[in-house]
């Protein structure tokens, strides 16, 4: 078969680099082996120089630290073993598969309107290709954003597919979830509800708490001061949040100009919402064929939180949320010989193809 042909060129590549595996997981352990007696030594120190219950403090303050060294030793340590193994066999990978290096771009990202706000593209990994004449662009990506402190704040995580479209598209529409709310991320990433709503919990808790302690309310006088301490911080967080929240929500909402459109299939719009600036163009881009095919791929990658964007005259987007490291051939941990890490990307990469023929992509007469 042309899949184990593949998948054996490519094992055939990676098993030469097994001796480095071997000594690089031998070189982690002695790390952790002198981690571990440095920490044994220093324990017996201080048990000999401090009282019991001090020791008691540092011992566990000392395990928590190293526990926390160990995990991000061994994950970074294996990161970077698979950068170097990419790094030697991606150009045979590559052309075993017949893909390219080149990902989705910043910005047909922000055109597909399917984020809100973002700042940084973070590419795991990207590459494209071409399938039963459809062209596709695939990026693994973190999409992220600063907080109004500096923090960055994961507005997104997961594969971004980009294909040729065999309709013209003349307008902008979307297909999103309905309990998706990136695409109404604030300037700073955030979404006032996030905060405003745990906010009033917590501050209306706080003044229960205090006039409980000091006897309970006793006068109207008592009433109003408890109600301020309650409403002035409030308030202040929404002019601080939620008032830039609204205006940039009514500033997209005109430079968008989309509207809410919904289908005929009522399984369908139990979850998702269409957007759209043309929603007779949007009935003829989806069609009760297409949302058939775009709801089983929610089995495919086992999500309902899959969204799309037709845009830019014949691009489809997909946006695809995962916690799972996909496009991976290899871990420290497991001998190069297995080939379940080839298996798996070269599985990867069939469920794009997926997409294709479930939704018909290459079919140029419609949809």
């Amino acid at each position: 078969m042309i899949q184990d042909d593949i998948i054996e060129k490519i094992h055939v590549k990676i098993l030469r680099y097994e001796d480095v595996r071997i000594k690089r997981l031998y070189v982690l352990l002695l790390r952790e082996i002198f981690i571990f007696a440095v920490l044994f030594f220093l324990i017996k120190s201080f048990m000999l120089c401090v009282m019991d219950s001090d020791a008691s403090v540092f011992f566990l303050a000392m395990i928590l630290g190293v526990i926390y060294y160990i995990f991000y030793d061994i994950t970074h340590t294996n990161k970077l073993f698979k950068s170097f193994i990419k790094s030697k066999c991606s150009n045979a990978i590559k052309k075993f598969l017949s893909i390219n290096s080149n990902s989705v771009s910043k910005n047909e990202i922000t055109k597909s309107n399917l984020f809100g706000y973002f700042e940084d593209v973070n590419v795991d990994d990207g590459f494209c290709g071409e399938y039963d004449g459809v062209d596709y662009a695939i990026s693994e990506v973190t999409l992220t954003a600063k907080s109004s402190k500096g923090f960055d704040i994961k507005i997104f995580n997961g594969l971004i597919i980009l294909f040729d479209f065999n309709k013209k598209i003349l307008k902008d529409t979307i297909i999103v979830h309905k309990h998706d709310d990136s695409i109404k991320q604030n300037i700073h990433g955030l979404n006032i509800k996030r905060i405003f709503i745990p906010l009033t919990l917590i501050i209306t808790s706080i003044v229960i708490l205090v006039f409980s302690s000091s006897g309970g309310i006793k006068s109207i006088d008592e009433l109003g001061f408890a109600l301020g301490l309650i409403v002035v911080p409030l308030a202040y967080v929404f002019l601080i949040l939620g008032l830039p929240f609204l205006i940039l929500h009514i500033i997209q909402q005109r430079k968008q100009n989309m509207v809410k459109t919904k289908m005929e299939d009522i399984v369908f719009n139990k979850d998702y919402i269409i957007h759209t600036k043309d929603p007779i163009e949007a009935r003829y881009l989806i069609t009760t064929a297409f949302m058939e095919r775009f709801l089983k791929l929610q089995k495919i990658f086992k999500t309902k939180n899959i969204k799309c964007s037709f845009f830019q005259k014949n691009k489809l987007m997909f946006a695809i949320p995962t916690r799972k490291d996909l496009f991976e051939v290899c871990s420290l941990y497991t001998s190069l010989k297995n080939k379940k890490y080839i298996e798996k990307f070269y599985s990867d990469i069939e469920e794009i193809k997926k997409i294709i023929d479930v939704l018909k992509l290459n079919d140029r007469t419609g949809l």
